[in-house]
């Protein structure tokens, strides 16, 4: 449908670059890949969706920022991870650029569906100027024609936040969450005739890792 909105979602990093590192190992750039697919698939019965990135390549942060516009977006999400010092660091945040622009809005949309999905979860915010969202110069959010949104969903450095952005079912969840702030600012109501099952992605991602792990110990066993 041509007067659908059109979102162009970026998953943070990739490549070479794979963003914050958690204790184990587990890497921003995987999580925000698996959480930017699935708010696709989520979006896609109502919107036009776009990616950077749909797989672990590495994208310069000003070309994100040109795909989005070149499409024409009305609005661009880039999802990561967050980190700090050693231990320290829980919750999520949302960056917008500063000055007020559309962008706030939107923000605070996605803020407050995160929020009401996650409500036990800390919300690190920015009310000096009215509404959550946290301000900064960030290049793939600063160089966008159009609402922008740049989400922090948890700090992977630490061994609970790493436990936590790696489960598939928060993965599902946090998509759930973005997915609802997106259609609640555009005032969109989800098709839920045609949603895709959220839970069904969970179980297809469990299910692949399971068969991944049992080849990979099979190929050891042969191997030895």
């Amino acid at each position: 449908m041509s007067d659908r909105k059109k979102i162009t979602i970026d998953a943070g990093h990739g490549g070479d670059d794979s963003g914050a590192v958690g204790p184990t190992g587990k890497r921003e750039k995987d999580v925000a890949l698996s959480v930017a697919l699935l708010l696709g698939g989520i979006l896609a019965t109502d919107f036009n969706v776009d990616y950077t990135r749909k797989t672990d390549v590495f994208i310069p942060l000003e070309r994100r920022a040109t795909m989005c516009n070149d499409s024409r977006s009305d609005a661009f999400i880039s999802i990561h991870c967050n980190s700090g010092p050693p231990g320290r660091g829980e919750g999520f945040e949302v960056f917008t650029t500063p000055g007020e622009t559309a962008s706030d809005k939107f923000a605070t949309d996605l803020f407050v569906a995160f929020g009401a999905e996650f409500p036990l979860a800390l919300k690190r915010l920015d009310m000096t100027d009215g509404d959550p969202d946290k301000e900064a110069s960030f290049v793939v959010i600063r160089k966008t024609h159009c609402r922008a949104a740049l989400f922090e969903l948890e700090f992977i450095h630490t061994a609970q936040g790493e436990n936590l952005l790696t489960n598939p079912q928060f993965q599902a969840r946090a998509a759930k969450a973005l997915a609802a702030g997106i259609r609640k600012h555009f005032g969109i109501q989800a098709s839920s005739a045609n949603a895709p099952d959220v839970d069904l992605h969970t179980r297809i991602r469990q299910t692949t890792a399971l068969l991944q792990s049992q080849v990979a110990q099979l190929s050891a066993t042969a191997a030895a």
